[in-house]
């Protein structure tokens, strides 16, 4: 919670108090007053009939002996009742100590500096933007018409899925509501001179060390990612083989969910079309589809038989166009099959791209053009094709890449450019139409394990290494050295993955940790427009 949120509450709650003690001494005050005010006419009234008695006059007129009897019995003539005016006592009224205690501290306590100045602090928060907050307005009811056109708008249903998170989350955890919903680093500060990378967050699955086979962050709740763990083959576990966590950067502790399968995951990601659905693929062919709103094992897979993989599934995307969402996979032998959104039971689409006994271990496609995909192979190759026409299958070329098995592929989101990564230690970067690398980088002492571009400045990208190094590079700035380097410790880092803002990188480890960084403000624009023509692109 904010500073200013504190001492307008603060100064909120002192005005409170005040007017509630000036109310009870008030009410106090008018009962004695009206007790007072009774008692006083009562003996008044009593007075005046007093004088009114008989024996009360003749002794008045006994005593009076300089009046004369003519003036006597003029004075006391029954037909004429004489009539006297007391004047009223003037009768000051008394406080109960503790009333006039209460009064007194009260007094002092409003003319206190402290009581000033949260008052003056008060009068301050309730401005806002040099105005003054005003009373609420009455509620206005839309017309029906456009209550629906608001209902079924994206933007609405974006709100109503984040903050009904939100009520959730309060609801069932020791949560503030008042504080942000997502723990974010002011980008203007926080960031030490000599440092331009710094933690954020760190997620860890505390039951068993499993490796961490793929990264995703939510394109639905940017504080959400997912962590697909792969159990280790030499350990017994008495968990699931399959294994997903949903962490969140609100609480780390523990993962938001977990969801299960019996064979083991080798590669998921969020469905950016539907907002509670991640699909993944398993090391037996299957594809799958989890529901985080049901229970915690898929919903939909594919039949054990049928015209899809029989190996283990290397990659996924979701291909969107403006009439369908497409589920794209790839397999170890080449395999690309095409799959309808919800409709698993058999491939639209599937094409080889298999060359003799090539096996892929990764893949990526071309971000301008989803239906050409770019692998990397066990033998260092790499290869691309086009999966249009009847004749996508020999449509593939070739080119020599590296002198050991390609770790990691990504493209470029807009222009030419290609990077890979292999355990022959080395991250090359091609262009797209040259089989000669434009620039070798042989910064590592350990296998590259992942590379990938930023996503929002186009001439940054990240890598992680054998030796748990997250290392940023910028084609702007040169490729003799990285950008910075930050050391997660002695367990390898085999995943990357770069949120939608460009500010965090989730890496992961082979210990089932994932790490969350955060780079300074100057990586989110690109301030160096002209890096492709450093290039000579």
């Amino acid at each position: 919670m904010s500073k200013e949120t504190t001492d307008f509450q603060e100064a909120l709650r002192l005005n409170k108090e005040q007017k509630r003690k000036k109310l009870e001494a008030l009410r106090a005050s008018k009962k004695m007053r009206e007790e007072s005010k009774s008692k006083s006419e009562t003996s008044s009234s009593s007075f005046v009939s007093s004088l009114n008695d008989p024996n009360l006059k003749s002794l008045i007129g006994e005593t009076n002996v300089s009046t004369t009897p003519s003036e006597s019995k003029q004075e006391f003539n029954k037909e004429k009742p004489i009539t006297y005016s007391i004047p009223a006592k003037a009768r000051s009224i008394k406080y109960e100590r503790e009333i006039q205690v209460e009064i007194e501290s009260q007094s002092e306590e409003e003319d206190s500096p402290e009581n000033l100045e949260a008052e003056a602090r008060a009068k301050r928060l309730l401005t806002i933007n040099g105005h003054k907050e005003e009373e609420p307005q009455p509620v206005k009811e839309l017309p029906q018409d456009q209550a629906e056109s608001i209902l079924n708008s994206e933007a609405f249903s974006q709100f109503f899925n984040r903050t009904s998170e939100l009520v959730e989350k309060a609801l069932v955890e020791d949560f503030d509501v008042f504080e942000t919903f997502i723990q974010k680093v002011t980008l203007d500060e926080g960031h030490e001179a000599n440092r331009k990378i710094k933690p954020v967050q760190f997620f860890q699955y505390q039951t068993e060390e499993r490796c961490v086979s793929s990264l995703s962050w939510s394109s639905h709740h940017e504080d959400t990612v997912l962590a697909c763990l792969k159990k280790s083959e030499s350990k017994s576990s008495q968990e699931p083989e399959g294994l997903l966590t949903l962490w969140s950067l609100e609480h780390p502790k523990d993962p938001s969910c977990v969801l299960y399968c019996q064979t083991g995951v080798t590669h998921a990601l969020f469905n950016p079309s539907e907002t509670y659905s991640i699909v993944g693929g398993t090391s037996n062919g299957q594809v799958l589809i989890w529901d985080t709103r049901a229970k915690p094992v898929p919903v939909q897979r594919t039949p054990p038989i049928t015209s899809g993989h029989t190996y283990p599934v290397i990659g996924l995307h979701i291909v969107e166009s403006a009439h369908s969402t497409t589920i794209l996979s790839m397999s170890e032998d080449g395999k690309v099959c095409l799959w309808g959104n919800n409709m698993l039971q058999n491939p639209i689409e599937t094409h080889d791209t298999r060359q003799g006994e090539t096996w892929v271990n990764c893949m990526d496609l071309q971000h301008n053009d989803q239906l050409t995909y770019w692998t990397g192979t066990e033998e260092g190759q790499l290869l691309t094709g086009s999966l249009r026409g009847i004749s996508a299958d020999k449509k593939q070329d070739s080119y020599p890449a590296h002198f050991g098995p390609v770790t990691g592929v990504d493209h470029h989101s807009s222009a030419p450019l290609l990077l890979t990564s292999s355990i022959d230690w080395t991250i090359k970067l091609f262009r797209d139409s040259s089989t000669t690398p434009l620039a070798t980088i042989e910064a590592y002492d350990d296998y590259a394990y992942d590379v990938k571009w930023s996503t929002v400045n186009p001439s940054v990208f990240g890598a992680v290494d054998g030796d748990g190094n997250l290392d940023i590079w910028d084609i702007s700035k040169g490729l003799e050295s990285q950008y910075v380097r930050h050391s997660t410790g002695n367990k390898a880092l085999n995943k990357l993955s770069w949120d939608q803002s460009g500010y965090r990188i989730a890496v992961g480890s082979t210990n089932s940790c994932v790490h969350i960084l955060q780079l300074d403000k100057d990586f989110a624009h690109a301030k160096a427009d002209d890096f492709l023509n450093k290039l000579d692109l």
